[in-house]
């Protein structure tokens, strides 16, 4: 574990994070870096973020901190940016409330590896997870952390050695490279300079395919430069101005080869001018025979000077035939690197062209050797006949060329790259003037080669795989499986390999568990049980089983931790620790008994909110027992409670409601019957009490219900019909009307609407002959047509019945209040009928109506 106290801008930085994110932490300014974590450290509740689950979460940890290992981050600007590279992360991944990166991953995969290439580490970053690598090996984000505390303090450290200068750092890497080579003269060459001597070479920067420009060192004034391999004197070197680097041959090794040393200095802009400046000061447009060479084996003058002699590049063009393709390509790899000088190539230019002048002069002369006459046919005749011949003969002194060449390369293969073996075999592969038999066992020969080549490549980087990390081995074995080598050369390897993996798991496993600390929470045993998994050789049974019961205490412990401290005064409070036990991916075994405790407390409270809701139902009025319903219904209760409650209120309404509807149910009906309105079978009133006792008949409501379903769906809450028309033709109630103690509601086979019984004005009928009907007036002037299945000469009665009917509706006499219909007992009893109040008895002195009580 590595503890930080965040600098000035870093503690405003994630102090704003934290308000951003509303998250209840209230953060004491250090970071706790642990294997992925790194923890916001908080006086109860601290802020996580996991790199391998991608989560940002809080959590209640008790870290031990200790004042001397608190590490500073004033001055570590790398330091700085590894820790802040967390916010575009998880912004990225959107794991940060209120946070949005608006980079796409390549663009922040590129500024990562920019921020962490300065401590030699390497990054993969996309939408599913964020690693580090050095050196090929996966490293933690703690370990990362670590190199730039080490980074540091070698900066300090080299702050003090001023006196060695500003480059006696530079190493230059090995690397194999793929150096294209293009077409290019030589008054391109000079013409295309970069400066510091630097000039235009026919070279392609092997990683952005730009032109590369280099410099060549006069024989004695040699550039040391240090490698991997010790100290080197370049004859020559090249720079990419595009990439940054420059790249230089091996010793006794051309650009052409591939085989190079490199010095990348990647963002640093300054740096590589700097460096480009130092190089070039004691380069010259000049040539030089000598290869690079390794400080300890330069040759001295007279050896250098005849190895240039032995290529003079216009002897070599004299008896170029003499020599084979492998000689004739590292020749013009010299010409090209600057071995030669520039006149010399440049006669050389003119010589190639002139013999392309030549060619072309001797085919147009093939025709004037003919004579005329006999003489001349005769030679014709003779040129013919030779012709097959001499194909033949040329055909066969071809073969032979072609096989001594090939000879002659496979004879020195042992000392071929892989990559030019596979060359070469490619090159038989696809070569016709060979016989058949020839080609294959100059291929066989090469394969052989490779084969050879491959598995001891292979068998020196097992051996070098001893003390490795596992992940490396691992690695070495994956490629291993890939290899297309035989059976019997592949099996052997794999087998050393699978024994140094199950070795070095079994040590890495072994270490892990001793250096475990007792102060992981849940969350980091698991992680550590996913790290074991790793280990595919290694039997991790006792590991995976001790693992598991720790994780189990500590999430014991994390369970009583979150109980103890949670608030609980009230049902919201007890409520977010029920969420957070069941949203905290405990064992259900764990959290089963606190969750039975919370659920009776909940009762417990929430049966007082509904009985002080509503203490006694069997009293409330229509209006109070309607509010009251609805805020049950909308509030946050347990479902049986919520409908034990509903229910008893549900009970009380429909009762007040039911009353209601008989009551206007019986007054229509007497209306009806006063003005002499007989009983259709397309009437149907509403058998309100019978339906809330269940007695009522499918046939008695059949037709009701379609119609409450269809053109009724929007009444109100308990809002019964009191008669219902229909005037369908197959008599299913799809059309007709439908009257409420509220809604006049209609349905023709065109239109569907219902009418507020306040806002009708009145309703009549017309008896004439083209305008007859039932006509509601609206207080908006509008005038609706209503359905009607009445005989003519009742409608004159019908109409002015529904007009008082719903006159009466709009008043609301005392008789229809639904607290005066709740009262078991009336004082004062107001007629059902015309409304008159009196004192007693139970017939109206006014209208005689007989049911008032």
């Amino acid at each position: 574990m590595i503890l930080l106290r965040a600098n000035q801008e870093l503690r405003q930085t994630f102090d704003k994070l934290i308000q951003t994110m509303k998250v209840p932490v209230a953060w004491n300014g250090l970071f706790a870096v642990i294997d992925n974590y790194i923890i916001l450290q908080g006086e109860v509740r601290s802020l996580f973020f996991h790199f391998d689950s991608r989560k940002v979460i809080t959590n209640i940890i008790d870290l031990p901190v200790k004042e001397e290992e608190i590490q500073d981050t004033v001055g570590n600007v790398p330091l700085g940016n590894i820790i802040n590279m967390i916010l575009y992360v998880f912004g990225k991944w959107g794991t940060i409330e209120g946070l949005r990166v608006e980079k796409n991953y390549g663009q922040l995969n590129a500024l990562f590896q920019g921020i962490l290439r300065e401590i030699g580490v390497e990054s993969e970053y996309c939408q599913e997870y964020f690693r580090f690598y050095r050196g090929g090996i996966r490293m933690t984000y703690e370990d990362v952390v670590q190199l730039a505390l080490e980074y540091q303090e070698e900066e300090i450290q080299e702050s003090e050695e001023e006196a060695k200068g500003l480059w006696h750092k530079l190493v230059w890497k090995k690397k194999q490279v793929d150096i294209i080579h293009v077409d290019i003269d030589l008054k391109s060459r000079l013409k295309g300079r970069l400066g510091n001597n630097f000039y235009l070479v026919g070279y392609l920067c092997p990683v952005c395919k730009e032109k590369l420009h280099m410099v060549v060192y006069p024989w004695g004034k040699e550039f040391r430069i240090e490698t991997e391999e010790g100290g080197v004197l370049l004859a020559r070197a090249a720079a990419c101005d595009c990439c940054s680097c420059f790249y230089t041959p091996r010793p006794d090794k051309l650009f052409a080869d591939g085989d190079c040393y490199r010095m990348d200095f990647g963002q640093d802009r300054k740096a590589y001018e700097d460096y480009l400046e130092l190089m070039g000061k004691r380069g010259d447009r000049v040539s030089n025979h000598n290869f690079n060479r390794f400080v300890d084996e330069r040759k001295n003058a007279k050896e250098v000077v005849e190895e240039g002699e032995k290529y003079e590049p216009e002897t070599f063009y004299e008896r170029m035939e003499e020599y084979s393709d492998v000689e004739r390509y590292r020749m013009k790899a010299r010409m090209e690197e600057g071995f030669y000088p520039d006149e010399n190539i440049l006669r050389l230019e003119e010589k190639i062209k002139k013999q392309g002048k030549g060619k072309r002069k001797a085919k147009e002369d093939l025709g004037k050797d003919r004579g005329e006459g006999d003489s001349g046919r005769d030679r014709d005749r003779d040129r013919e006949e030779s012709v097959p011949l001499r194909r033949e003969r040329r055909a066969e002194k071809e073969r032979k060329s072609v096989a001594h060449i090939y000879e002659a390369k496979i004879a020195v293969c042992d000392r071929f790259s892989e990559r030019q073996l596979k060359e070469l075999k490619d090159q038989l592969m696809s070569e016709q003037r060979l016989e058949p038999k020839e080609r294959e066992t100059y291929i066989k020969n090469v394969e052989k080669r490779l084969t050879e080549k491959r598995v001891k490549q292979i068998s020196q980087k097992i051996d070098a795989c001893q003390g490795k990390p596992y992940v490396l081995i691992k690695r070495i074995r994956e490629e291993v499986e890939r290899e297309e080598l035989p059976l019997e050369e592949k099996a052997p390897l794999l087998d050393q390999l699978v024994q140094t993996l199950k070795c070095q798991g079994e040590q890495e496993v072994s270490q892990m568990m001793e250096h475990l600390t007792p102060l992981l929470d849940r969350s980091g045993y698991q992680g550590l049980m996913e790290k074991l998994h790793v280990y595919d050789e290694v039997d991790l049974s006792p590991y995976e089983t001790m693992l598991k019961e720790r994780k189990q205490m500590a999430e014991q412990r994390e369970v009583e931790q979150l109980v103890t401290r949670a608030r609980k005064k009230t049902k919201d409070d007890v409520k977010e620790l029920y969420r957070r036990l069941e949203d905290g991916g405990f064992a259900p075994e764990l959290i089963g008994s606190y969750q039975e405790k919370i659920e009776e407390k909940i009762r417990e409270l929430e049966k007082k909110e509904l009985s002080k809701l509503c203490p006694n139902p069997m009293n409330l009025s229509y209006e109070e027992g309607v509010k009251v319903y609805r805020q049950i219904e909308e509030g946050d209760f347990m479902p049986e409670l919520k409908e034990d409650a509903l229910k008893m209120i549900r009970r009380r309404l429909m009762k007040i409601k039911t009353d209601e509807c008989e009551l206007l149910v019986l007054k229509l009906k007497k209306e009806f019957e006063k003005n002499e309105i007989t009983e259709c079978d397309r009437h149907y009133f509403y058998p309100a009490k019978r339906v809330l006792l269940e007695q009522a008949l499918p046939e008695e409501t059949e037709v009701i219900d379609y119609a409450m379903a269809s053109y009724g769906a929007g009444r109100g809450l308990f809002e019964y019909p009191v008669f219902v028309v229909d005037t369908s033709r197959n008599r299913s109630g799809k059309e007709g009307i439908m009257l409420t103690p509220d809604h006049l509601y209609y349905s023709t086979m065109l239109h569907s609407y219902g009418i507020p019984i306040s806002s009708i004005e009145s309703i009549d009928s017309s008896t004439g002959i083209f305008n007859r009907g039932i006509f509601v007036h609206q207080k908006n002037g509008e005038k609706i047509k209503l359905p009607h299945a009445v005989e003519a000469k009742k409608m004159s009665a019908y109409g002015e019945v529904l007009d008082q009917f719903v006159r009466y509706l709009k008043e609301k006499p005392e008789s229809r209040r639904v607290d005066y219909l709740a009262k078991e007992k009336h004082e004062t009893i107001c007629c059902f009928r015309c409304g008159y109040v009196y004192q007693s008895g139970d017939i109206c002195p006014k209208c005689g109506y007989q049911e008032n009580e």
